[in-house]
């Protein structure tokens, strides 16, 4: 019994080490809230973007759908040549989309999958006294 025991309070410890945590939202009213409904009605045939009925948004997934834009935009061969996601590469952002896309990136650093060096500081610490 009491190697049951053990084994039942050695299981409760190691199961959090699985467990998922849970994402955060977007706070109501942020930009970011414009520029995901922005790329929605560009984005028409994406079906992926089509949350607008999900309020509030999951920081999570907003990132996931931002970066394969961001990604799409450049635009993918296969073995034949054809580019894959073609309805995709002319997405046509403005300046400020395209500061908007980058801004959500930023301030979602922990969601990008893939290290971004543009994040970054630029500045040294020696140019911080001059």
């Amino acid at each position: 019994m009491q190697i049951i025991k053990s084994f039942i309070k050695l299981l409760f410890f190691i199961c959090p080490a699985f467990a998922a945590a849970q994402s955060t939202y977007l706070n109501q009213g942020a930009k970011e809230y414009h520029f995901v409904d922005r790329l929605e009605i560009k984005q028409q045939t994406n079906t992926d973007l089509n949350f607008s009925t999900l309020r509030p948004f999951n920081r999570k997934y907003i990132v996931r759908q931002a970066e394969f834009l961001d990604s799409a935009r450049m635009g993918y061969a296969d073995s034949t040549g054809k580019d894959k996601y073609y309805e995709w590469t002319d997405l046509d952002l403005s300046p400020i989309d395209e500061y908007n896309l980058r801004s959500l990136l930023m301030n979602n650093a922990e969601w990008v999958s893939v290290p971004r060096k543009d994040f970054a500081e630029q500045k040294t610490t020696l140019q911080n006294f001059l």
